[in-house]
């Protein structure tokens, strides 16, 4: 999934932001209490929509999870930025692609489901 964002103000440049930490927290794991190991990352549920109904020309998702995030701030190799505020200087266009990998295997029958 592909997408990019050009906040036009500073509301829309905090909420670019919030988005891009959010997805970054739920792909990676955590630790148990002890720190002995790591728990699973958040799970997904992906849907296509038309007119708030379930789009069944587009094949469903099943339960996945984030596995890769690529966020470039350079966008046709041109950097730019905002106009400074207390936190620095915000690109003034970002790119970020989300790579999900489903969680279930796929078969025949789920397909048949419209999987």
């Amino acid at each position: 999934y592909n997408f990019k964002f050009a906040p036009k103000n500073e509301k829309e440049l905090e909420q670019t932001h919030k988005i891009i930490e959010a997805f970054k927290f739920h792909m990676l794991p955590s630790m148990t209490q002890d720190q002995q190991f790591f728990l699973t990352p958040s799970q997904f549920r992906i849907t296509y929509m038309y007119r708030g109904k379930g789009n069944n020309y587009i094949p469903k998702i099943a339960k996945c999870v984030l596995t890769d995030m690529e966020i470039n701030y350079a966008p046709g190799n041109k950097f730019t930025t905002l106009k400074p505020d207390d936190e620095g200087a915000s690109p003034q266009i970002i790119d970020m692609q989300l790579q999900f990998k489903e969680m279930a295997i796929i078969t025949k029958e789920s397909a048949a489901g419209g999987y």
